[in-house]
């Protein structure tokens, strides 16, 4: 807070950042003039930081989806190795 104060920083709006049912963060703005926040930039700071939860929600089912590729192309190649190779 001291901090801000002292570089010019005198008012903060957050909004949480929401993926599914949970907050996984908070969009924050910062701004050199005390004002309230109007409707409608709380409502526009509400909208990017839906989209930015959505944007995180696809990357990370991406992210789970080449990670059970890997998975399943390692487990098929195990598989057919101890087919061709039996252990005895």
């Amino acid at each position: 807070s001291r901090a801000a104060a002292r570089i010019g920083l005198h008012v903060a709006v957050g909004v949480p950042i929401s993926a599914g049912a949970s907050t996984i963060g908070a969009l924050c703005v910062y701004g050199d003039r005390v004002e309230d926040p109007e409707d409608s930039l709380t409502s526009l700071l509400t909208g990017i930081a839906a989209q930015v939860g959505q944007y995180l929600e696809r990357r990370r089912a991406e992210e789970l989806a080449v990670e059970l590729a890997r998975t399943k192309d390692e487990f098929l190649a195990l598989v057919t190795h101890e087919l061709r190779n039996p252990s005895r």
